[in-house]
């Protein structure tokens, strides 16, 4: 193991978990940045990371207003060691070659490429014309509310800190990996991007034996009119130990397992949160992506806390709530709620670099 590599990830871990003892501070607080600080001040009175809290209690600005900057990111130190923490438990903090570009700035696409040939001596050289539209690549952000009890909130163990770090953590990964495989997933103008699969194409199984998998892979592949630059393959870990037990006798699947692995070279992402087949929801679904034909651009996280409020106890809240939505005193029930918002985005550069296989069954 490289110690390097190991003290970088306890650095992280350790940061993440200072997020943690913050977050828990202005839940008690009740979204008060400054009593938050004198509540991690007392609770946390050695920790290196108060300079960093003190600063963030000054008020942050925000895109619309006027006379002060867009947000510098608050507790950017730990806030970033947080999202470091999220990436390995996410489908894309695993994936690597994704285009980055700037919210909130146009820029040039290409929709139909140039053509070149060979040329003989004094030959004609071709001429082409590329075709270009624009495009706008706007934030969108994830948020949600995580309820916890005043007495974890409250709680000097240090275990009380993980188990919000990890709850904290477990929220925003699983809606993100949802968001980003689903392909029921439409965009919402100025709300949400289209899953990487929307409107892709697909190919359905075949069949649930190793020959069949040869013959869909094949077909999954050929859907993919990208160089294949960073191709990755997103399933669940249940596909991936059905495909590690068909007894493949080409060797085509001896390096897939629960964790992952790589099928004739591509990585193989492996996450309980991809969807199951839409259409059959006994089956699943096998994405592959050329995340180099993807553009994504991730933010940081933001805070705000409360006890005084009501919450609709729910994954899919009513919006906006009815006669019949049914809301939960947090007061009343002695918790405290915290809403964890994370700014990211992701687009397809063009057809051709996502493709779909349904009706995923092997070995069954």
């Amino acid at each position: 193991m490289n110690p390097i590599e190991t003290a970088g990830r306890a650095e992280t871990a350790g940061k993440a978990l200072a997020f943690a003892h913050y977050a828990a501070s202005l839940m008690l607080a009740k979204g008060d940045p400054f009593h938050a600080l004198k509540i991690f001040e007392a609770r946390q009175p050695l920790s290196r990371f108060i300079d960093v809290v003190r600063k963030s209690t000054i008020s942050a600005g925000t895109t619309t207003d006027p006379t002060w900057a867009a947000p510098l990111a608050q507790l950017q130190p730990i806030s970033s060691a947080f999202v470091e923490f999220l990436r390995p438990m996410t489908i894309l903090g695993r994936m690597t070659g994704f285009r980055k570009p700037p919210f909130n700035c146009r820029a040039p696409r290409a929709t139909s490429g140039t053509s070149v040939s060979w040329l003989g001596q004094n030959a004609t050289a071709p001429a082409s014309s590329m075709a270009f539209d624009t495009m706008t690549f706007r934030p969108a952000k994830i948020g949600g509310v995580v309820a916890v009890t005043e007495e974890l909130a409250s709680s000097s163990d240090p275990d009380a800190a993980v188990l919000i770090r990890a709850d904290l953590a477990a929220a925003v990964a699983q809606f993100s990996d949802q968001a980003f495989c689903d392909p029921a997933l439409a965009e919402v103008a100025d709300i949400s991007p289209a899953s990487i699969t929307y409107a892709a194409p697909t190919t359905a199984a075949t069949g649930t034996t190793t020959s069949a998998f040869r013959d869909d892979f094949k077909a999954l592949c050929n859907l993919i009119t990208t160089n294949f630059t960073e191709p990755f393959l997103i399933m669940t870990p249940e596909t991936a130990i059905s495909l590690a037990t068909l007894g493949d006798s080409s060797n085509l699947l001896k390096n897939i397992g629960a964790k992952g692995g790589d099928i004739a070279g591509i990585p193989v992402i492996t996450s309980g949160n991809v969807p199951a087949d839409a259409n059959s929801p006994g089956d699943g679904i096998i994405i592959l992506c050329d995340a180099a034909e993807i553009f994504l651009n991730e933010g940081g996280i933001e805070l705000d806390a409360s006890k005084n409020a009501l919450l609709e106890m729910s994954s899919a809240p009513d919006s906006p709530a009815t006669a019949s939505t049914a809301m939960v005193s947090l007061w009343q029930h002695g918790m405290l709620g915290i809403l964890i918002r994370r700014f990211v985005r992701w687009q397809p550069r063009r057809s051709g670099a996502v493709a779909v296989l349904t009706g995923v069954r092997y070995g069954s």
